[in-house]
């Protein structure tokens, strides 16, 4: 029990090591986004609707900023899928050498609860 308090423990100091160079490296929140008025809005998809090859142009522009905004969520949630994977294999690895260490002490106890009985038998 008191192995798996301190896996327990080494695990949080582990997480909050982690967590703390991110709390540091905050982002300042952004500026409001520009809304331009309606009359704006209308000229520019008028002219969008006239000219198709503008308008290709834009979508491709948009689609390259949008997967490098994906891949950009992507490398920041890599760590924390690489961080989560780490963890699971430590508490299994922690596991296992708890199994074994029980299984061990078991192992040596049914030795001797068996010499005992041995004895016992012999004796009487």
């Amino acid at each position: 029990m008191k192995m798996m308090r301190m896996i327990g423990v080494a695990f949080a100091i582990a997480l909050a090591w982690l967590a703390l160079p991110r709390l540091a490296t905050a982002q300042p929140m952004s500026p409001p986004p520009y809304h331009a008025d309606e009359a704006v809005r209308a000229q520019c998809d008028a002219e969008l609707a006239k000219d198709a090859t503008w308008r290709a142009e834009l979508e491709n522009q948009f689609i390259y900023e949008f997967h490098d905004q994906q891949s950009a969520v992507f490398v920041h949630n890599k760590r924390h899928v690489l961080m989560g994977y780490g963890a699971i294999w430590i508490l299994t690895v922690g596991f296992v050498v708890i199994t074994w260490l029980r299984q061990r002490r078991l192992g040596a106890e049914i030795a001797r609860l068996q010499a005992e009985v041995d004895r016992a038998t012999k004796e009487g």
